[in-house]
């Protein structure tokens, strides 16, 4: 079966199915908001009659629609569980937490430990700008499906503010970050400039790796990429689909989710081309930051009260101020980089509480940079290429379907078989569907039955199956050769045979 066409309509579909979710959700009073009990419309019922706004409803929708708000609820407690513990402790003085690596620990935490344990080792680290952690466990799945690669999942803490030019810089090697004011917000790593693709190529030389681009990878035949990496240990691909095509304001925004099934479908092929075709048994897959979405259009309650961008701001966006210097200001959350991205320059910030927006700079619904966990729960996706039992273990297969008796004997025209599932059905063992009959040579000479197993508990009582199978006749002889052939019904292709004796003499006799 050609999938080809399935897989370009899914991000589509998706895309319909949440925007068609959310639209329906916004008729009965469940608007998206990025403080979520700010957009939902009281409730009042009269009589048998549910009123939401100047909407009418049937009562009947009460409980369903108390259930959806329950957990709309518990999604904006969990940010404002966040935001407390931000605030109360002092979180942007101290931005580490227990058991999670910081960011700008990536290469001595990930990469530096995989050539520990093998030398001459080659190491691909994938940067997919704003890959969120979910859109990651998605990612995760879809490596897993292959019986290739065996993909695990962990994260580090971003650094603040949550954006590309210092994420990036931050996953370099490095044994300095710093900010410079007659640079504008670039980050110059060990010294370096670390903006584009280009300058970090240069600062990777230095540790006989290179810099290229997802694109690059893309357009490589296997001998290509096998050249230009032959001498090279570690590789940083940059990848850019979510950020590139959500991050520019306008009509774009909205098809963000489009946006990152894009990005998991081009990850997914990209890790399988450098795992395959370049000599390369470990990709590391993360990210710069993460992101926050919302589907409908800000409003005031969205909105910082903060009025005015500061002047001695050199960086202004939707999420995220940077400067040298900058006033202290109460309704923000401001800190400094040399404590949240371990700079030795002590470039200042402001970043908006909770999940609202600044003001006085133009945008967007897709926005990152402040402190939410969206934005800086960033991913580290481990994948690994499997040989041998290994791979062979991860393979989808279906159930075997044996007979417990190796030889088989017909003394009526009508007889029962048992048939037996040998494995439980699993992730990775799937149900099939048999067709069972008797043969002589190639030529069916009974009636044929179709019977599924998809048995996923180990009693081998709910595993046994039998068929029914009727003799074509009576002229049958106990010399020749018949087989009971089992057959997968879909594939048409045969599992077991199992050799049958008809003797019908008995029944001849009382005829």
């Amino acid at each position: 079966m050609n999938t080809n066409n399935i897989k370009r309509y899914a991000p589509k579909a998706r895309t319909a199915f949440i925007a068609a979710m959310s639209k329906r959700a916004a008729l009965f009073g469940i608007k998206d908001s990025s403080i979520p009990a700010m957009g939902i419309e009281p409730l009042q019922q009269k009589g048998d009659l549910a009123l939401i706004g100047d909407r009418t409803f049937p009562a009947s929708i009460i409980r369903p629609r108390a259930a959806l708000v329950k957990k709309v609820e518990q999604l904006d407690q969990l940010g404002r569980s966040w935001g407390d513990r931000v605030e109360a402790e002092q979180r942007l003085e101290h931005w580490k937490i227990a058991g999670v690596p910081n960011q700008q620990d990536f290469y001595e935490r990930w990469v530096r430990p995989q050539f520990e344990k093998n030398r001459s080792k080659r190491l691909v680290v994938i940067i997919s700008d704003a890959l969120r952690y979910e859109a990651a466990m998605e990612l995760r799945e879809r490596i897993n499906e292959k019986r290739y690669s065996e993909a695990t999942l962990a994260s580090q803490l971003g650094v603040l503010p949550s954006y590309t030019t210092l994420g990036m810089a931050a996953l370099l090697p490095h044994k300095t970050l710093e900010y410079r004011e007659s640079a504008s917000d670039t980050v110059f790593v060990d010294g370096q400039s670390s903006a584009g693709t280009l300058q970090r190529d240069k600062i990777l030389s230095q540790y006989n790796s290179m810099a290229v681009t997802a694109e690059q990878v893309k357009a490589w035949s296997r001998d290509e990429g096998r050249e230009a990496l032959k001498d090279q240990q570690l590789v940083y691909v940059y990848h850019n689909v979510i950020d590139d095509r959500s991050d520019s304001g306008g009509p774009s925004e909205a098809d963000t989710f489009h946006h990152v099934e894009v990005a998991i479908e081009e990850l997914t092929e990209l890790t399988r081309k450098i795992l395959m075709h370049f000599n390369t048994s470990t990709v590391l897959i993360t990210a710069d930051h993460g992101f926050l979405f919302q589907q409908s259009k800000l409003e005031v309650a969205d909105r910082t009260t903060l009025v005015d961008k500061p002047a001695s701001a050199f960086k202004s966006k939707k999420r995220y101020v940077l400067g040298h210097i900058l006033p202290a200001a109460k309704e923000v959350w401001s800190g400094t980089t040399r404590l949240t991205a371990g700079t030795t320059s002590d470039t200042r910030f402001w970043i908006p509480k909770g999940a609202n927006r600044f003001h006085f700079i133009g945008g967007a619904r897709f926005v990152h940079g402040g402190a939410m966990p969206q934005e800086i729960v960033v991913p580290v996706l481990t994948v690994n290429q499997l040989r041998g039992e290994k791979a062979e273990k991860r393979t989808k297969r279906k159930v075997g379907v044996i007979s417990p008796k190796s030889a088989l004997k017909m003394v009526t025209n009508i007889q029962r078989f048992d048939l037996i599932q040998t494995e439980v059905v699993s992730e990775q063992v799937l149900p099939v569907t048999v067709a069972v009959a008797i043969y002589e040579n190639e030529q069916p000479v009974s009636s044929e039955e179709v019977v599924t197993f998809d048995c996923a508990t180990d009693a081998m009582s709910e595993r046994m199956k039998q068929v029914r199978l009727s003799l074509a006749g009576n002229d049958f002889d106990r010399r020749k050769d018949y087989f009971l052939i089992i057959r997968d019904k879909d594939l048409n292709t045969e599992l077991e045979r199992y050799r049958v004796t008809i003797d019908l003499a008995f029944t001849d006799d009382f005829s």
